[in-house]
């Protein structure tokens, strides 16, 4: 009966301590994604200039900011066309060139090393001239 008893108490044992070191072999998330916002869009027949800004880096530092655009994709991501327009928190301004009476839907971005966050989409229209 005592060695029962013994081999319980140890079993209890070795088992908090290997929970202790499962539980401290837990990697804490130590950051978030940035804050990015899409700022206004301003059309020039074919080109678009783009604002936006990065509020919060979410604790780590912002490697990329910029903007990605599409014309067929109305929430475009780093995976469509993208301009870069630096790193770092702060208002920021890019644009692009691109074609005549074509809606190009557009999203500010930012990136640090727990991934890419997204401003609000938004899309212009660039203008179409018409010659007499």
């Amino acid at each position: 009966m005592k060695k029962s008893i013994g081999f319980l108490l140890r079993s209890l044992v070795l088992g908090i301590v290997v929970l202790a070191f499962v539980a401290g072999c837990k990697k804490e998330k130590d950051a978030d994604l940035p804050t990015v916002t899409t700022g206004d869009l301003t059309v020039f027949i074919t080109r678009v200039d783009c604002n936006g800004e990065v509020t919060s880096d979410g604790g780590a530092g912002v490697a990329y900011r910029g903007f990605c655009y599409s014309t067929t994709n109305t929430a475009p991501t780093v995976d469509n066309d993208t301009i870069i327009c630096g790193n770092g928190t702060g208002e920021f301004s890019g644009s692009f060139g691109g074609t005549m009476n074509t809606t190009y839907y557009i999203r500010a971005y930012a990136t640090n090393k727990e991934g890419t966050a997204y401003g609000d989409g938004k899309h212009v229209k660039t203008l179409q001239i018409i010659i007499p």
